[in-house]
């Protein structure tokens, strides 16, 4: 039912279902993705808790546990909850994108590349997991290396338009100024609010003579972080 976007229903199924049986772990799990969903981080950082009591070897609350306190700002205990949902199931593609961000916001960004790789080990076709490598790549200046991962991203979600924007960056490091227009044209396509990119694209105009700087830069009050910015699923 979540995933149909049913979500008032799936809230309904999983607390009839731990009425049924309130010892049911993967209820409680279920019922804390739902919470935070809805930014509820109290309720879910508390069956988080539940369903990692009932069942210490579920790797997915040790998981959702671990994103709450990603979120509340406790990285820290998130990448302790992560480590130890990949103890329990060292498969999880998603836990290792997850590490790698938080890794990232620890400074360890050698840490976070090789989490990103790990993950794309277990599925390839993880296209948040490409971007984010792309973004880690480049803060070591591994530009060829970026410009790879964020075509892969691409490849498999040609509508990413973050994975866009950060190409265009890319590529407007390595000279490539078409390239550069090209990709921060298609990202401001996908998502007009992406105002950093209308910067961008400005410059990338200007270093090449072309007209219009002002056009692209009409939305710069509105900017956002948008470079460089990490996906956590």
């Amino acid at each position: 039912m979540r995933d149909k976007g049913d979500v008032d229903g799936a809230f309904a199924a999983w607390n009839a279902a731990i009425k049924i049986d309130p010892l049911f772990a993967p209820a409680h799990n279920n019922l804390a993705a739902l919470l935070r969903g809805r930014g509820d981080l109290s309720g879910a950082l508390a069956e988080a808790q539940v369903a990692i009591k009932l069942d210490p070897k579920l790797a997915q609350a040790h998981y959702n546990l671990g994103l709450v306190l990603k979120d509340t700002g406790d990285v820290a205990g998130a990448v302790a909850c992560y480590k130890e949902a990949l103890r329990l199931d060292p498969k999880l593609a998603p836990v290792h994108n997850s590490l790698g961000v938080a890794l990232k916001d620890r400074g360890d960004t050698d840490g976070a590349i090789a989490a990103y790789k790990e993950a794309l080990k277990q599925n390839p076709n993880y296209g948040t997991a490409h971007y984010n490598l792309g973004v880690a790549l480049s803060d070591k200046g591994a530009v060829d290396g970026a410009i790879a991962a964020s075509k892969e991203a691409i490849r498999l979600d040609p509508k990413y338009a973050p994975a866009q924007f950060n190409l265009g960056n890319l590529l407007r490091t390595k000279g490539d100024v078409d390239g550069a227009i090209a990709a921060y044209r298609q990202a401001t396509t996908l998502d007009p609010k992406l105002a950093v990119a209308f910067v961008g694209l400005g410059r990338g105009a200007s270093s090449e003579g072309r007209r219009g700087r002002g056009r692209y830069r009409v939305q710069a009050g509105h900017q956002t972080r948008s470079q460089g910015r990490i996906n956590p699923h």
